[in-house]
């Protein structure tokens, strides 16, 4: 996982070899202004779900991991703590092909980051997060940026 500002994350174009492309979107676009819901950037390798999320109590949330996408979250609007766990929740939803996740029960995070407009966070594939904890705002404005990474 990596944490870092808006204006950082061209540090990270290497990471894949679809980051480049997803950045350069990222860098060069109002991401307000995209509509709700699925913007397509590249076919299946970059797109944008752009949502209305209620932000909640870690105990109504679940961790989830990923195994071929690349998240990068982005708050457009409020704020939200992320949850990190290495791996000592035990998985409840085993892993959906189709949608790219699997689910785990709540357990400690080993690491917590606070997101807000300013900052994001790139979840790599099989680490284990759960998004949309609730910090201050109720309601967040959001962007998952999903990097295929091959």
């Amino acid at each position: 996982m990596i944490y870092c500002t808006i204006s950082e994350l061209p540090r990270y174009i290497s990471c894949s070899t679809n980051m480049k492309k997803a950045i350069d979107f990222i860098m060069t676009h109002n991401l307000n202004e995209l509509p709700l819901g699925k913007t397509i950037i590249d076919g299946d390798k970059i797109f944008i779900n752009k949502s209305s999320v209620e932000a909640k109590t870690a105990d109504l949330l679940k961790y989830e991991s990923h195994k071929n996408y690349i998240d990068i979250q982005i708050d457009l609007e409020g704020d939200e703590t992320v949850f990190i766990n290495n791996g000592n929740c035990d998985c409840i939803e085993t892993y959906k092909e189709a949608e790219d996740y699997a689910l785990y029960n709540y357990c400690e995070p080993d690491l917590t980051v606070k997101l807000n407009k300013n900052f994001c966070a790139i979840i790599f594939p099989n680490e284990i997060h759960m998004p949309c904890v609730k910090n201050k705002a109720k309601t967040l404005i959001k962007c998952v940026v999903k990097v295929l990474d091959k």
